[in-house]
């Protein structure tokens, strides 16, 4: 669909590029669309900010092979 397509085509295929095996990012933990949109994307979340932060973020992180292959 749409969103997976932009959401992973280009910014994957430049880090591979670049040599990278891996993609980081941040969502706000009270926007559970973007997290549900990532988790499907193959990202898994791996840290949380904490709690007296006002501003609460989940770390995710999404690995892949040179070939584009997720890595578990």
């Amino acid at each position: 669909d749409w969103s997976s397509d932009v959401c992973s085509s280009d910014p994957e295929r430049i880090s591979r590029a670049w040599g990278f095996t891996e993609m980081w990012l941040h969502v706000n933990v009270d926007n559970p669309g973007a997290r549900a949109l990532y988790e499907g994307l193959g990202y898994a979340i791996v840290g949380e900010d904490p709690p007296w932060y006002l501003d609460r973020r989940y770390l995710m992180v999404r690995k892949f092979g040179s070939s584009g292959v997720v890595v578990p």
